[in-house]
């Protein structure tokens, strides 16, 4: 109904305006005995205006939301509410507003119009047919600001993309329950989403070095394309289990798993604690895993770039109608980080975690780096007295962690600059792989990077530093990491987007945290989107969200997780809101 009211409105005040100017363009004007021929310059002025703010109306009219929603039933529909109304009032009258300035600017104009035709006392005699000139410049600032409406509600909305369960493929490669999937999907898509991310597992495609399973993939894009849905990829090189809300079991090929376990090529921590949710860095260039012939060895980077290649061959033809953007898996969780902190070690929240550098290519490559700088025997280890998982960075066994501490004195700064050096580098080289296997395919390559919110406002930022984000001491490696991307012509994903700064004992930080890496990516001309690191239970989360995607920069997309949390009634409400929210944001 508000459409047609708009498009009514339009017309009229369109009609309105060409008759006004015709008449005044047929009636010669008398004033001192002087006859004045019409005024064709006006006329066709305003002719070419009227048309203009014609087609910026069917813009404004072609971008307001859908008033179609869903209803209360789970993925079912329910009525419109009138908080879909008052968000358009609300983006209406911030159009006029926005467009004041304008409109001062076109009346000034059609004045100047009048006056170089020497009819400036025109203006100043009473009368309809004397301020008709007059008329016309008003109306045509009023159809000014409607048409500044259809320019600023036009504006590209920020995607909205749900998660898919984790096991949305199962352990034999095929797609988990479809027919429910489907419905899902349909619901999903009624509701204005714009489409869905999903988890392809390493440990389930590539059941063998160099052959692949991409049935159960094959079958979610198909249902994407017939449903309408655009897909992400998530490019999983981790295993899942051990993380917040994992809550099915992947692990790494066997073939990998083998290899990586006797040559020493998972991350390790103080204790010697292996962790094999994901390959150490170390292990990019190291020729130790099986290749696609017997006797023939791969490196990690070549394993990442073989399957790369394979889905891309694979998917080419759902690229990029279907499948328009592929995330690249960086680390644990998919994530741009060492993996310090994980719930099956013991880690709690707020523990700083714990640096990930004593496996045998870690302490090589720091031993040769301090050896190059000829530093000190002491520089080629790790650093001492940083705490346990669950220290704070004020505890007395976190010695390196406090104001003052060592992660600010010399030996400190050079450790911390060669660990978040090197993961950057690896970022680099696995995107570099990634830009490799897509060539030529019209998709989107991005990767992620984690949200680690605190003791953001303690001076060492603990739980960043062992994280692999030194941000502090005057670095900024959220900057390191968006340059990167950007040389790369990759886009950056972010976490914690649902996040207020509300936890002061831990000096938790996120929505600041947001904040600046927002900027970072704005100084390295890269986009920027998000995800919610934790599941929204609340409306305040959500208005969180809708804030931060408008705030330095304006998103590119905004991923929610996950689908299984909007089974809920009330969840699925909300989410439905949300996405009408996020239309005009």
């Amino acid at each position: 109904m508000l459409r047609i009211i708009l498009a009514i409105i339009a017309l009229v005040l369109s009609a309105a305006l060409q008759a006004c100017t015709i008449e005044y363009a047929e009636v010669q004007l008398v004033q001192d005995g002087v006859v004045y021929d019409p005024n064709k310059l006006i006329y066709w002025f305003v002719m070419v205006v009227a048309l203009l703010d014609t087609f910026a109306l069917i813009a404004l009219l072609s971008s307001l939301p859908s008033s179609k929603s869903s209803r209360s039933g789970r993925f079912g529909r329910m009525p419109i509410t009138l908080n879909l109304v008052f968000d358009q009032l609300a983006a209406v009258l911030g159009a006029l507003s926005g467009a004041l300035f304008l409109s001062i600017f076109v009346v000034v104009l059609s004045l100047a119009v009048l006056y170089r035709l020497e009819t400036p006392r025109m203006l100043l005699i009473s009368g309809p047919m004397y301020a008709q000139p007059l008329l016309i410049a008003v109306i045509f600032a009023v159809l000014t600001k409607i048409g500044q409406i259809g320019v600023k509600t036009a504006k590209k909305p920020v995607c909205v993309n749900v998660m898919l369960p984790l096991d949305i493929v199962d352990h034999h490669g095929n797609l988990s329950n479809p027919t429910m999937l489907r419905v899902q999907l349909e619901s999903l898509k009624r509701v204005g989403t714009s489409g869905v991310m999903a988890d392809v597992w390493w440990g389930i495609v590539e059941y063998l070095p160099a052959q692949y399973n991409w049935r159960g993939y094959l079958g979610l894009a198909q249902m994407c394309k017939e449903v309408g849905l655009k897909l992400q990829f998530v490019v999983s090189f981790h295993a899942c289990g051990g993380n917040v809300g994992d809550v099915v079991d992947v692990p790494l090929p066997r073939f990998v798993l083998d290899v990586a376990a006797t040559q020493g090529l998972f991350y390790q921590d103080v204790s010697g604690t292996v962790d094999k949710e994901c390959l150490s860095l170390s292990a990019d260039h190291e020729a130790k895993f099986p290749g696609r012939r017997e006797g023939e060895t791969r490196t990690a980077l070549q394993m990442y770039e073989d399957f790369m290649t394979a889905l891309a061959d694979t998917f080419i033809d759902f690229m990029p109608r279907v499948i328009t953007e592929v995330e690249v898996g960086l680390g644990p969780a998919g994530e741009l980080r060492y993996p310090s902190y994980i719930e099956a070690r013991g880690w709690a929240y707020p523990g700083i975690g714990q640096f990930q550098t004593y496996d045998v290519g870690m302490l090589r490559d720091l031993a040769s780096e301090a050896d190059d700088a000829n530093r000190v025997y002491d520089w080629g280890f790790p650093p001492k007295e940083t705490g346990h998982y669950n220290s704070a960075p004020d505890d007395q066994d976190a010695a390196f962690f406090n104001e003052g501490g060592g992660y600010c004195q010399p030996h400190g700064r050079f450790f911390l600059e060669w660990y978040s050096s090197r993961l950057v580098e690896h970022g680099r080289d696995v995107l570099m792989a990634a830009k490799a296997a897509f060539e030529g395919c019209p998709v989107l390559i991005s990767g992620k990077v984690s949200g680690i919110h605190w003791w953001y406002g303690h001076p060492s930022h603990a739980a960043e530093l062992t994280t692999g984000y030194y941000n502090t001491d005057g670095r900024d490696t959220y900057l390191d990491i968006a340059q990167m991307m950007s040389d790369l012509k990759c886009e950056m994903i972010f976490t914690c987007m649902e996040m207020a700064s509300i936890d002061h004992d831990a000096m938790s930080r996120p929505f600041e945290l947001v904040e600046q890496v927002q900027m970072d990516c704005k100084q390295a001309n890269i986009s920027f989107s998000g995800e919610n690191a934790l599941p929204i239970h609340s409306w305040q989360q959500y208005q969180v969200v809708l804030k931060q995607v408008n705030n330095k920069v304006r998103s590119r997309s905004f991923t929610f997780l996950r689908l299984t949390d909007l089974l809920d009634d009330h969840q699925w409400q909300m989410y439905c809101q949300f996405v009408r929210r996020m239309n005009v944001v």
